[in-house]
C-alpha cells in the first residue's frame, strides 16, 4: 500500500440535506458552466464550418459514442459502486482501485482496437462510403482517452471526490474549447478529426492529474489472474448496463420508427426537438444527482434504513428543485422554441408542456431506480428497469401516437412516469421494505399541485394564462427557496 487515504477523508460524506444539496449543487454549477462552454463552442463551429461541418461532427461523435458503448463493457457505473461499497475497508479499496484502473486501461486499448478494426464500416455506416476510413482510424485515439479518461472520472466519483471531480471536469471543458477552436478556424472541416483527438486528450490529461492527487492508496500486488471474482463482478455489472443501454436506445429507435410509419420525418423530428428541449432544462440536476447520489447510495447499501432515509431525501430535494424548472418550462415553452429552435417548431410547444410534467415523475421515479442497481439485483434490475419499463414505453408511446398524434407522445411520458413511479415503489417496498416519508410526500405532493395548475393554465387564454403561469412559477420559486434555505441550516 502507499501510504494512508488521507485526501478522502477530506469529504465526510453523511445523507443530510445539506451535504446532499452541497454535493447536487457544487457539480450542478459545473455543469451549468460545461453548457454554456458547449454552446459557445458550438456557435464557434455554427461560424467556422458552416451546417455541414457541423453535421459531419455530430455524425462522427454519434458513431464514437456507440463504439464507446461496447468498448468500455459498461464498467463505469460499476466501479463506482464498488468503490464507494467499500471506502471504510483500506485493504478492499486498495485492492478495488488497482483492480479498476488496470481494467479502465484494458477497456480504452479493446475500444481503441474495436474503432480501428470496424472504420471501413463505421465511414460507410456513418457517410455512406469510405472516404472517412483513414479518419475513423485516427480516431480510435480519441477513443483510448475517451473510455481512459471516463473510468477515471468514476474512480474520483466512487471516492466521492466532488471537488476535484468538479474542477477537472471545468478545466478540461475549457481546455477542450481553447484547443478545439483555433483548428476549426484555421483547418475547416479538416480540423475536426484533430479537435475531437485533442479534445479528448485534454480530458485525460486533467482527469488523470487530478486522480494522483488524491494520493489514493493502490495494492500494486493486485492482479487480475488472482482477482478473478471481483473482476467477473465488475465486468458482469457493467454488461448489465451495456444491456440496458442497448434496449433503451433500441426502445427509442422503435418508436422513430413507427412514428415515421404512422406519420411522417417531421414528426420524428418534432418529437426529438422537445425531448432534447425537456432534457436541456433538467438534465444538469440529474446529472449532478447521479455523480453525488449513487456514491453515497453504495456506501451503505446493506442497510435499508440507511437506504430508506437518503433515497427519500433525495426525491423530496430533487421534487421541490425540479418542480419549479416544470413551471418555467411551461410556462417559457414558446420562447424556448423561438430561442433555440425556428418558427416552424411552434407547434411543439404543447408537447414540451405535457413532456415537461412528465419530467417532474421522472424526478420522483429517478433516486428509487439505483436502488436495485446499487444493491446489486441483477435479475430484478434487467426485468424491472430493462424490459418491463422499456416495453411498457414502447406500447404507450406507439399507441399514445396512434390515435393522438403528436401530442400522444406527451401523453406518454406522463403514463411512462406514473408507471414507473408506481413499479419501483412496489418493487423496493417487496424487497427492501422501502416506503416514503411524510416529507417525502408533502414535497411530491406540492410539486404535483403546482405543476399540474400550471399545465392547466397554459390552456386559458393568452393573458389570462400566463398570469397564471407566472403567479404559479414565481410561487414554486419561493417555495423551492425556503426548503433549501430551510435545508442549509
Amino acid at each position: 500500500m502507499n501510504g494512508t487515504p488521507e485526501s478522502l477523508m477530506d469529504e465526510k460524506i453523511d445523507n443530510s440535506d445539506k451535504s446532499l444539496l452541497k454535493g447536487i449543487s457544487l457539480f450542478g454549477g459545473v455543469q451549468i458552466i460545461q453548457v454554456l462552454i458547449s454552446i459557445i463552442r458550438g456557435k464557434f463551429v455554427a461560424m467556422f464550418l458552416g451546417p455541414e461541418g457541423m453535421g459531419i461532427n455530430t455524425l462522427y461523435y454519434s458513431a464514437l459514442n456507440t463504439v464507446q458503448i461496447f468498448g468500455s463493457l459498461g464498467l463505469n457505473l460499476a466501479i463506482v459502486k464498488e468503490i464507494s461499497a467499500n471506502h471504510s475497508d483500506e485493504a478492499k479499496l486498495s485492492g478495488n482501485i488497482a483492480l479498476a484502473i488496470r481494467l479502465i486501461f484494458i477497456t480504452a486499448i479493446f475500444g481503441a482496437l474495436i474503432c480501428f478494426a470496424l472504420s471501413p464500416l463505421l465511414s460507410r455506416i456513418t457517410f455512406g462510403n469510405y472516404s472517412a476510413t483513414v479518419k475513423f482510424m485516427a480516431l480510435s485515439l480519441s477513443l483510448f482517452f475517451s473510455i481512459a479518461a471516463a473510468g477515471k472520472l468514476s474512480v474520483l466519483q466512487g471516492l466521492h471526490q466532488v471537488k476535484k471531480l468538479s474542477r477537472a471536469s471545468l478545466v478540461s471543458a475549457i481546455a477542450g474549447l481553447i484547443l478545439g477552436v483555433p483548428l476549426y478556424w484555421f483547418m475547416g472541416v479538416n480540423g475536426i478529426v484533430p479537435a475531437i483527438i485533442l479534445m479528448s486528450a485534454a480530458m485525460y490529461f486533467f482527469y488523470s492529474h487530478t486522480l494522483k492527487k488524491c494520493r489514493i492508496p493502490v495494492n500494486t500486488s493486485v492482479k487480475l489472474k488472482s482477482s478473478k471474482p471481483a473482476v467477473k463482478k465488475l465486468i458482469a455489472t457493467g454488461l448489465m448496463l451495456v444491456l440496458g443501454n442497448l434496449v433503451t436506445t433500441g426502445a427509442i429507435y422503435f418508436i422513430n420508427l413507427f412514428i415515421r410509419t404512422f406519420g411522417d420525418m417531421e414528426n420524428v423530428g418534432f418529437f426529438q426537438a422537445a425531448n432534447s428541449i425537456t432534457m436541456q432544462y433538467v438534465g444538469i440536476v440529474f446529472s449532478a444527482m447521479a455523480v453525488d447520489y449513487l456514491p453515497r447510495l453504495s456506501r451503505n447499501i446493506s442497510d435499508n434504513s440507511y437506504v430508506r432515509d437518503l433515497a427519500n431525501r433525495q426525491i423530496t430535494l430533487l421534487t421541490y428543485i425540479v418542480s419549479p424548472i416544470v413551471c418555467g418550462m411551461i410556462l417559457t415553452a414558446p420562447m424556448l422554441i423561438k430561442l433555440l429552435l425556428t418558427p416552424e417548431f411552434e407547434q411543439i410547444t404543447e408537447l414540451i408542456r405535457w413532456m415537461g410534467f412528465g419530467i417532474l415523475l421522472r424526478a420522483i421515479n429517478y433516486p428509487l431506480g439505483y436502488i436495485t442497481f446499487a444493491k446489486d439485483n441483477k435479475k430484478v434490475y434487467i426485468w424491472t428497469e430493462v424490459v418491463f419499463y422499456n416495453a411498457a414505453k414502447i406500447a404507450i408511446s406507439c399507441t399514445a401516437y396512434y390515435f393522438y398524434g403528436i401530442i400522444g407522445l406527451g401523453l406518454a411520458v406522463i403514463a411512462d412516469g406514473i408507471i414507473g413511479i408506481i413499479t419501483d415503489y412496489l418493487v423496493q417496498k417487496k424487497l427492501y421494505s422501502f416506503r416514503f416519508n411524510k416529507q417525502t410526500l408533502i414535497g411530491i405532493t406540492l410539486s404535483v399541485i403546482l405543476s399540474s395548475a400550471a399545465l392547466a393554465s397554459s390552456f386559458m387564454s393568452t393573458i389570462p394564462a400566463y398570469t397564471a403561469m407566472s403567479l404559479i412559477f414565481l410561487t414554486s420559486l419561493f417555495i423551492t427557496f425556503r426548503k433549501i434555505k430551510s435545508s442549509l441550516k
